[in-house]
């Protein structure tokens, strides 16, 4: 849905909160996304084009509102201790090869990480940096821990900070 709306707010947290108060109408669109990887012994890199046919959503009266999703591509490469197969340890960096609308002012991101699994693949923890190349950086720090609760179940948590982002999140997952 989507519709437009005008207030003078405090937070984000408050502009959201007055969503609800917003007329909308919806519209529905297709769209395709691609990905590509390439794996050679313990290195990967992998592509992925978001949002291909560019789809616009309409709204209002003769389709007046228009929110349109821009393509997006983004390039990474990862090197894992135990690939092929499973890895204790994974090292990565990728990096937005287009620019990007974003509230506070448009990005291009690029970011890297290290992940580590300890007690036989029980206990995961990761950590990982990312900043935009474009544009006040805006950095970001995250951290995260991982516990198997049996194979392919498991419950995550993570924390961010950064001067204009701050957060956490807690899951349940399973994957196979």
């Amino acid at each position: 849905s989507v519709g437009v709306g005008a207030a003078t707010v405090r937070s984000w947290s408050e502009a959201f909160d007055r969503t609800d108060a917003l007329e909308t109408e919806g519209s529905t669109t297709g769209d395709v996304d691609l990905g590509v990887m390439f794996a050679a012994r313990r290195m990967r890199a992998g592509l992925v084009v978001r949002n291909v046919t560019e789809p616009t959503f309409r709204s209002g009266e003769d389709g007046v509102i228009e929110v349109p999703l821009e393509r997006q591509a983004r390039l990474g490469v990862a090197w894992g201790d135990g690939w092929p197969g499973m890895a204790r340890m994974v090292v990565a960096v990728d990096a937005d090869m287009t620019r990007t609308a974003h509230a506070a002012g448009e990005r291009r991101d690029i970011a890297a990480g290290v992940e580590r699994w300890l007690r036989s693949r029980t206990v995961g923890m990761r950590g990982g940096v990312r900043a935009s190349t474009v544009g006040d950086a805006r950095p970001v720090a995250s951290a995260g821990v991982s516990y198997a609760v049996r194979r392919g179940t498991y419950l995550d948590g993570y924390v961010l900070a950064g001067r204009e982002l701050r957060g956490w999140g807690i899951a349940a997952r399973v994957s196979y």
